[in-house]
């Protein structure tokens, strides 16, 4: 899912690194929401490089399915 092992890159400052945390929060945050209601979560599939629907029974749909 997401990583959360943060290594602070001396070009991004302590704020934007909690920036980053508080909106994967967020993110995490709606995308449950979105399962209780039972819609489908958009998500991208790293090894066939194609974005899919993931639904709540776990279920996924790519696009030409």
């Amino acid at each position: 899912m997401i990583d959360n092992d943060y290594k602070i890159n001396p070009a991004i400052g302590e704020e934007d690194l909690e920036q980053v945390k508080s909106i994967q929060k967020g993110v995490r945050l709606q995308v449950n929401l979105n399962k209780l209601k039972g819609a489908p979560i958009a998500r991208f599939d790293v090894k066939t490089k194609k974005p899919y629907f993931e639904y709540p029974d776990g279920r996924k749909v790519y696009e030409n399915d």
